[in-house]
């Protein structure tokens, strides 16, 4: 039993450590970014944490959520108004792409289906996890194309836009 709170405090504190150098060293979304290289390189060098339960997932997404709810207010209700159209069209348009790539995967790559899907899917990763757990999918693979993916939009985009707005 102390082994494993152990490495609970030692999960803890790499995850903290690697957050801090992801904001310090100004890395892409430096947080997330840190947090995540840190406790995945801890975990290919033999820190033998598990994964979370669902359980445990879910009540962190409840409180991600909560704080997301916490910014709504009727002004951004009235904005939702006005971008109700573009939104569905451009949520159409992910999903219709997310279908393609991930057939696409599924034909050129042989990886399954469901995997695949939730690997193309653009979504936040903790939500997407829980559902590639519930539909058998790969989770460490459907999180490292998603972990790609979103480093490559916050790495390029920047650039991108800036390049736009000149």
């Amino acid at each position: 039993m102390i082994k494993r709170d152990f490495r609970v405090v030692k999960v803890f504190f790499l995850m903290t450590a690697g957050s801090a150098l992801g904001v310090y060293f100004q890395l892409p979304i430096g947080a997330v970014m840190g947090s995540f290289l840190t406790i995945a390189i801890a975990q290919m060098v033999g820190l033998g944490a598990k994964p979370l339960q669902v359980r445990s997932k879910r009540a962190i997404q409840m409180t991600i959520a909560g704080i997301a709810g916490l910014n709504i207010n009727s002004e951004l209700l009235n904005e939702l108004k006005a971008i109700f159209i573009p939104g569905l069209l451009a949520t159409l348009s992910h999903f219709i792409l997310a279908l393609i790539v991930a057939y696409w995967l599924q034909k050129v790559l042989k990886i399954d289906w469901f995997t695949a899907l939730c690997g193309s899917i653009p979504a936040g990763m903790s939500e997407i996890s829980i559902i590639a757990e519930d539909v058998d999918a790969d989770v460490q693979l459907v999180t490292l194309m998603h972990l790609f993916r979103v480093s490559m939009l916050v790495t390029f985009l920047p650039f991108i836009i800036s390049g736009l707005f000149l």
